[in-house]
């Protein structure tokens, strides 16, 4: 009866060992799929607040083109009006964009052609 007692305490002590490591390969699991759904949320996030940011800079291309076609049409004072507007949203949203530099560039000789 105690070799028969003994044999049972080994294979509780081995079937709690074999689940102890399970549980342990489970929680490493769980922790890298955690730690990839959180990467992948924040991917989710940047791309979100870069589309935001994409069309602004849409918005932003289109008033400079509708500017051009102001001056061809010779729609001076609307085409000032929408200039002031860019150079307002330049100086506060978009500093260091490339197209707003160039757009910078431009202005003193759009202003002279108006």
């Amino acid at each position: 009866e105690m070799i028969s007692m003994k044999l049972d305490i080994l294979d509780v002590k081995e079937k709690t060992t074999l689940h102890h490591s399970q549980l342990q390969s489970h929680a490493s699991d769980y922790a890298s799929n955690s730690k990839e759904f959180l990467a992948l949320c924040q991917m989710k996030l940047n791309a979100f607040k870069a589309q935001k940011k994409i069309k602004e800079c849409l918005e932003i291309l289109q008033s400079c083109q509708m500017v051009l076609d102001l001056v061809e049409r010779s729609e001076f004072y609307k085409a000032l009006q929408i200039i002031e507007e860019i150079e307002k949203a330049r100086s506060s949203r978009f500093v260091g964009f490339k197209f707003m530099d160039y757009f910078s560039q431009q202005l003193p000789s759009l202003n002279e052609k108006i």
